[in-house]
């Protein structure tokens, strides 16, 4: 079974900005990276769940 097949839907094109594709895995990269920013900057506790490597 290649990687493919259970990310397909995640692979395929969300939108292209000029000629370049940007897939649904990348929209949702920054969005889930945007919403740890804003727990950072309000310091959140539930970041201490998020972030990678954080000590409770």
């Amino acid at each position: 079974m290649s990687v493919h097949v259970p990310l397909g839907p995640l692979l395929d094109p969300a939108f292209h900005l000029g000629s370049v594709p940007t897939t649904w895995a990348e929209l949702l990269g920054f969005a889930t990276g945007a919403v740890n920013v804003w727990l950072v900057v309000r310091q959140n506790i539930i970041n201490c769940v998020i972030r990678p490597g954080a000590v409770p």
